[in-house]
């Protein structure tokens, strides 16, 4: 009795427990055409192939994804800062002239403190301050000296004669170095003047000239301003005391003399 099987079933011919026939098994192996093993062995080929294919192409697409990786993270951050920046960017410059109202006498000086106020994230490299009033009602006599320990120092300032023929005085502050730039509020140097009166006069920047120069990121004008009204002082007049009139006194009522008196009457 011949039997034909592949290897994998020989195990399986014989029922459990039963004696082989008699001259033995006879096995034959199972012959594959040759067209079906070369369409086998051209499928595990392609199977090969694509396994490199696929791993080739992981390989590059983990290679490209580092670098596009680390592109999106800095559009993202230059995104940010610019946001960042264009908020700071809108954020008003101030410039505060005080106090706003003066009230000073004819021939007496009186201070003008000017105020700069700047993002807190952009340094001040220097200041052109320029500033206008009525010669004919207001005299220019001096400015506050700044020391060269501070942050700001006044580099150029239009001389006293000049101002008072134009009614104009500029100023340029700047910093002593880039290290000690100010930002935030920044106090300016004082400017005195001197009231001629009688009538009321102004003091403020001419926005057209007055600028504000950041280190490394251009200038910019003043948003918000305010102007210094100064007038003559009222002159009260004191409003005279009115002394009580004293009051009279009562003169006592004279006590009837002894000798007018009438004796009683005695009655019996």
């Amino acid at each position: 009795m011949t039997f034909t099987a592949s290897s994998g079933m020989r195990a399986n011919l014989l029922p459990p427990n039963a004696a082989p026939p008699a001259g033995g098994l006879k096995v034959t192996k199972k012959v594959i055409p040759t067209k079906k093993l070369k369409l086998r062995l051209l499928i595990i080929h392609m199977s090969d192939n694509h396994k490199k294919i696929l791993s080739i192409f992981t390989l590059l697409l983990f290679t490209a994804a580092i670098p596009l990786t680390a592109f999106i993270a800095t559009q993202k951050t230059q995104t940010q800062t610019t946001q960042s920046r264009a908020a700071v960017e809108r954020t008003p410059i101030i410039l505060a002239l005080n106090p706003q109202e003066i009230e000073t006498a004819v021939d007496e000086n009186f201070e003008v403190k000017p105020v700069l106020i700047v993002p807190q994230e952009r340094k001040v490299g220097s200041i052109i301050l320029s500033i206008t009033f009525d010669p004919a009602k207001l005299k220019y006599v001096d400015y506050e000296k700044k020391e060269d320990t501070e942050s700001l120092k006044v580099f150029k300032i239009t001389d006293e004669t000049s101002a008072n023929q134009t009614g104009r005085l500029k100023i340029l502050i700047g910093a002593t170095s880039n290290e000690n730039a100010p930002k935030g509020r920044i106090n300016l140097p004082n400017v005195t003047f001197m009231y001629k009166g009688p009538d009321e006069s102004y003091i403020e920047d001419d926005a057209s000239q007055t600028q504000v120069v950041f280190l490394n990121e251009g200038q910019a004008q003043i948003d918000v301003r305010n102007k210094v009204t100064v007038k003559l002082a009222s002159l009260s007049t004191p409003t005279p005391s009115q002394n009580p009139s004293p009051t009279p006194t009562p003169s006592p009522t004279p006590l009837p003399r002894r000798d007018n008196i009438t004796p009683p009457q005695i009655f019996y």
